[in-house]
């Protein structure tokens, strides 16, 4: 679920954990921490679409966008990614992201706290997608 970063507390269980919003000028750090930490996840691909989920969550500012980065365990062309962002109404949405072997594409994130996903299909055989996001 994405929340919206306004508020300064957030809800664990029945706990309240404080947090600083971080600014736009971070978004650098914040990339260069989603590398160093790697975050990120994996999924099968196989006859019908299977998600995979981030090991960690993203804050969005105003406008931001999301990288994700994939690749393939038998690095054929065959799979079919799909990466999850935000439209301009704060909906999720799936983005299409290639049939290949291996990729990366930028999706819209806006100004939410979520978790990223990816989605995987392949109709030919079995495989195994592994992805990052920054």
């Amino acid at each position: 679920m994405a929340h919206r970063l306004s508020a300064k507390a957030i809800a664990f269980g029945a706990a309240a954990v404080f947090v600083t919003v971080p600014s736009a000028s971070a978004a650098s750090d914040a990339d260069a921490f989603a590398v160093l930490s790697g975050c990120g996840g994996n999924m099968p691909a196989q006859a019908w679409w299977s998600t995979g989920q981030a090991n960690c969550s993203h804050w969005g500012t105003p406008g931001a966008r999301v990288t994700y980065s994939w690749h393939s365990l038998k690095g054929d062309g065959y799979n079919a990614v799909q990466v999850r962002g935000f439209d301009g109404k704060g909906r999720s949405t799936w983005y299409g992201c290639g049939w290949a072997a291996s990729g990366k594409c930028t999706v819209s994130w806006g100004n939410y706290i979520a978790t990223p996903k990816a989605r995987a299909m392949n109709k030919v055989h079995a495989d195994h997608i592994y992805f990052s996001v920054r």
